[in-house]
């Protein structure tokens, strides 16, 4: 466990104090859905650093850990919808270019002259050309 009883006792009121005002400064910047998980993490922050946190005014300090933690959960926002932005791109390249090699006949031979309807198109078992006579 950490620290002595005052220890807690003087987090647990620099808490009551002053949440509500780190929170009303993360759902000014985040907004509802991220608001009350940011400023948990600043006070997690406070709580690992308590020894840093001034006793006489400890709110200033707790701001400057809310800036950097909202700048932090952008950066990560921002990382996850690049990520997302690019895996949609490649998916769709990915699919046209597949769909363009098999209707031009590149890339897999056999699967559209074996589709059925098709000359010489047996259906599907001749997938591949390689199975049967």
């Amino acid at each position: 466990m950490r620290g002595d009883g005052g220890e807690r006792k003087q987090f647990r009121e620099v808490y009551r104090e002053h949440y509500g005002a780190v929170y009303r400064y993360m759902h000014r910047r985040v907004g509802d859905a991220d608001a009350a998980d940011l400023a948990a993490e600043v006070f997690t922050v406070a709580w690992r650093r308590f020894d840093a946190l001034p006793a006489q005014a400890p709110l200033p300090w707790l701001y400057t850990v809310a800036r950097n933690t909202v700048a932090n959960h952008r950066r990560k926002e921002g990382r996850a919808e690049d990520a997302h932005r690019g895996l949609t791109v490649t998916a769709a390249a990915s699919a046209r270019d597949i769909g363009e090699t098999v209707t031009e006949g590149g890339g897999a031979p056999g699967v559209v002259d074996a589709a059925p309807g098709r000359p010489g198109g047996a259906g599907p078992h001749r997938l591949g050309g390689t199975d049967g006579p």
